[in-house]
């Protein structure tokens, strides 16, 4: 559910690019109420998204009221960059609002605020997001923080494993993703593009202090040739389906039917090298 395409932070590697987020959106919130009212009641999951879905103020609230109504026995996740739940008003309003054990994905990109920052393009984000998140852990909420990987946040992803155990240590779960060359992610290349098989010999061991304070990890957007093999299990095959392309290369691997590939924006743009797996390799 796309609540809103605005959004307070402006992210240097954001998908969605400046321009389009500054862009209005006449009669949406009323499509988007029809949209919901033609769903069936069944469905497993929703994810509310945006922009910044907490930008939509009024509208916000009352599209999660109507989902939340009407969707009694569904997973609910809210994508979120917690800046507005800095705000103890406005997660009280939400917490009443909400379904009860919506799960909160954050983004983090780095613990030193200043980087932080320099990601989002907005100043004392990284102390809003930091005290949102601990709002809602202490309000006893499911919270997953996301560190999407670019060469801005490399250097500082094992400090930042050592600050979520430090500091939210009853996160849900950790998630390192992959970037989607799209937006402003495809404007600003040059700064922030890190090859695949540069991130996980980076990050490999922040996977590790999360792992062994007992936080989950998951690994998303990354080829299986780009990851260790004992760590397999963890990536995801995040990818939405009509958005995954394999290079021609990859006809010759041996598990590519359980690799998540990679985006086609990203294929088209970057062209990433692969390095098929041979069954030899399993073992």
């Amino acid at each position: 559910i796309f609540i809103t395409n605005h959004c307070n932070s402006n992210c240097i590697m954001c998908p969605l690019s400046e321009d389009i987020r500054r862009r209005q959106r006449f009669g949406y919130t009323e499509w988007l109420r029809k949209y919901i009212a033609a769903m069936p009641e069944d469905v497993p999951y929703i994810n509310i998204t945006g922009g910044e879905p907490t930008l939509a103020g009024e509208e916000f609230f009352e599209i999660l009221s109507i989902l939340t109504n009407k969707f009694q026995h569904s997973g609910f996740q809210l994508l979120t960059n917690g800046r507005s739940i800095s705000d103890s008003h406005l997660l009280y309003r939400l917490l009443k609002t909400g379904p009860s054990g919506m799960l909160f994905a954050i983004p983090v990109h780095s613990c030193i605020p200043q980087v932080h920052d320099q990601i989002t393009q907005a100043e004392g984000s990284f102390a809003q997001t930091d005290r949102g998140i601990k709002n809602l852990l202490d309000s006893d909420q499911k919270v997953e923080i996301r560190i999407v990987i670019s060469k801005l946040s490399i250097d500082t992803v094992t400090e930042t494993a050592r600050y979520i155990v430090n500091n939210y240590l009853d996160v849900s779960t950790v998630n390192f993703m992959a970037m989607e060359m799209m937006g402003n992610a495809a404007i600003n290349r040059e700064r922030i593009w890190i090859d695949y098989d540069q991130i996980f010999n980076k990050i490999e061991e922040a996977i590790d202090v999360l792992v062994t304070n007992g936080i989950d990890v998951k690994l998303y957007n990354l080829p299986l040739c780009m990851v260790k093999r004992g760590f397999w299990h963890i990536a995801v095959r995040s990818i939405s389906s009509y958005k995954i392309q394999y290079q021609d290369a990859c006809s010759a691997c041996c598990v590519r039917d359980i690799c998540g590939g990679f985006f086609g924006s990203t294929r088209r743009l970057m062209n990433p090298p692969v390095y098929p797996v041979q069954r030899s390799s399993e073992a």
